[in-house]
């Protein structure tokens, strides 16, 4: 049986982390066939005997997911959520490819030199160099100097397992509060933002009729939501449901009854648009439009800075009514799909016809 090493998030209980996962090795294991996948965690050190399993490999694949990012992992040998050091990487020869890997900055936050070195050095050791989007790759070739083609391998969740739909009805929220300091300009904006979503959800309950889930991929989120729903002054009309730590079946089956999501998190954008449902996109990281540029959904963007949340957010909401998501969606699988193909190609190994 073939052996591919796998370096991910895998202990992170963030709900998207673990959707994607899924679907970046059911992607693999269609083109491969049956994988036996030794699966370490990105954010810890390695030992010798690591680095031993790990050439006995066939192929080693690093991602996907926002990794470079400084302060999840502060004590990190290399900067980012990565715990090769540059050493070891020079012991690996088996075959490397970094899948979807995202530059996860918050404005204002900065890659440290020692990051930038890992990465470079990574870069140089892969066959395969991939990032989840357009603007992730003109920064990686700004911040790094990097000269060689680096690919686009856009995030594996939006690529999941293909499987009939019920049609959504609801509408869901997915919301993020990790790094506030970073998100907002202050408390008074974020008092101001809590204000204008609760109207928004109280919009949409009373006057529109609709039924409101909110997501939470992250436990500290949940403090978020419940301000929302508080100030909101309907939370009878609310269904809150924790997705952290859950396995991908279920984060599947959570958002299944969604015909709509209005999301501050990536994954929150990713998970509904790989299903064919539509998202209106809450900016307070690039990365959100990032991904709306690539797939041509500006319009159905909406930056919480800034006065008229609420009515923008209800003018994106009419907008994405209107908007062909399923298109995207098939347009991001197929995406995902060739470029596991080029980086099993390159790496040199046999692929099922």
């Amino acid at each position: 049986m073939l052996e591919i090493a796998h370096i991910c998030a895998c202990k992170h209980y963030n709900a998207g982390d673990r959707y994607l996962l899924y679907c970046l090795r059911h992607r693999f294991n269609e083109f491969l066939g049956e994988v036996n996948w030794r699966v370490f965690d990105t954010c810890s050190l390695f030992s010798a005997e690591d680095i031993e399993s790990i050439r006995e490999c066939a192929m080693v694949v690093i991602g996907g997911g926002g990794l470079i990012l400084p302060d999840t992992w502060t004590t990190s040998p290399t900067g980012w959520q990565f715990g090769l050091t540059q050493e070891q990487l020079c012991e690996i020869d088996s075959p490397i490819t970094v899948f979807a890997l995202g530059w996860n900055l918050f404005r204002g936050q900065l890659l440290s030199q020692a990051a930038a070195s890992s990465l470079c050095e990574l870069s140089k050791r892969s066959c395969f160099f991939g990032f989840r989007h357009r603007a992730d790759i003109v920064q990686a070739q700004i911040c790094l100097g990097l000269s060689q083609k680096i690919d686009l391998s856009f995030c594996p969740s939006l690529a999941p397992p293909e499987a009939p739909l019920i049609n959504g009805t609801v509408v869901g929220f997915v919301m993020a509060y990790d790094r506030p300091a970073f998100r907002f300009r202050g408390l008074d904006e974020e008092v101001r933002i809590v204000r204008e979503l609760a109207q928004l959800v109280s919009i949409l309950i009373k006057s529109l009729k609709q039924r409101v889930f909110f997501y939470v991929h992250v436990a500290r989120d949940m403090e978020f939501v419940k301000r929302i729903v508080s100030a909101a002054c309907c939370a009878y009309g609310v269904h809150v449901i924790a997705l952290y730590g859950r396995s991908f079946g279920q984060i599947r089956a959570a958002y299944e009854p969604v015909a709509m999501v209005f999301s501050m998190r990536g994954h929150g954008q990713m998970i509904p648009i790989g299903m064919g449902r539509k998202v209106v996109s809450l900016v307070t990281h690039d990365k959100i439009t990032s991904l709306t540029n690539d797939l041509l959904l500006d319009r159905t963007t909406v930056e919480l800075e800034g006065e008229d949340l609420c009515e923008r957010c209800l003018i994106a909401y009419e907008e994405a009514l209107h908007t062909d998501f399923k298109s995207r969606a098939h347009f991001a699988s197929a995406q995902v799909k060739e470029s596991i193909q080029v980086a099993c190609c390159r790496a040199g190994l046999p692929i099922k016809c």
